[in-house]
């Protein structure tokens, strides 16, 4: 296991540090005995990691980290719907038999007629008469949930090296980050084996976890490597003095309540 930290007095200066691991990723289907292929079917959506990192990098912490969460919603108009569940109410309060089943399909038909009916030829024209009258239906929108987003990081340092050997170390650094964001290729180029899964934790220089949302594993979704942002400047061997560098990561699994109540995601 390779492990990189900087810069070098890292402990020293910075009372938080961001550790990031890079853990192989568990491929079940491909590692699994075929009387647990069923099971690996099963249990494919979980994306797991081993436990042993491959390699940890330790680095500063950067400036404004921020943890966004995002919840789907959909806008539903039930205009139709509405409608014909206020026809059936009438038509029982008049005495009129109906059935559960056609209420059902009357009901359910219209939630259909909500969702298809944007833009058709009787919409456009029921737009014309509500323009000549000067009225329109309330549409009774209401927010339909669908589901939590993955969440993103997205986290960016200046390496600034003090000599070439300190920016060799940084290049291997880099290099090492870059190659297990991307998938290996096998089977003659035919195809792709999943990247490796990252960890990023904010961690205490004299032991445990900063007190920050944590951030669940994850894979890299980009990579920009910036040199000389503020100039080009160079060792003698060529090896550059400064860097930018940024990294964004999705985590491979939503979270719900009690991943955030217990788990403090």
């Amino acid at each position: 296991m390779a492990k990189f930290v900087y810069p070098r007095n890292l402990s020293e200066k910075h009372p938080v540090m961001c550790r990031i691991g890079i853990f192989q990723r568990s491929n079940s289907l491909v590692d699994a005995n075929i009387k647990d292929a069923a099971k690996s079917v099963a249990n494919v959506s979980q994306q797991t990691a081993s436990t042993t990192p491959l390699h940890q990098i330790y680095l500063y912490t950067p400036s404004a980290v921020t943890f966004a969460d995002g919840l789907a919603y959909e806008n539903i108009d039930f205009t139709n719907a509405v409608g014909s569940a206020l026809s059936a109410a009438q038509q029982a309060s008049e005495g009129k038999d109906i059935g559960l089943i056609d209420t059902l399909k009357g009901y359910f038909g219209a939630l259909a007629a909500d969702k298809a009916g944007s833009g058709t030829t009787e919409s456009n024209l029921a737009a014309v008469l509500a323009i000549g009258n000067g009225q329109t239906k309330n549409p009774r929108t209401q927010m339909l949930f669908k589901a939590p987003a993955l969440r993103q990081l997205s986290l960016t340092w200046k390496f600034m090296a003090s000599n070439a050997a300190e920016s060799a170390i940084v290049e291997s650094m880099i290099k090492t980050l870059r190659a297990h964001a991307y998938p290996e290729l096998i089977a003659g180029g035919s195809t792709f084996v999943f990247p490796d899964i990252f960890k990023i934790d904010f961690v205490q220089k004299g032991g445990g976890k900063a007190k920050l949302i944590n951030f669940a594993n994850a894979y890299c979704t980009s990579v920009s490597t910036n040199y000389g942002a503020s100039g080009p400047a160079f060792f003698p061997d060529g090896s550059p003095v400064e860097i930018d560098f940024t990294m964004s990561f999705q985590e491979t699994a939503t979270q719900d309540r009690k991943t955030i109540m217990d788990g403090g995601f």
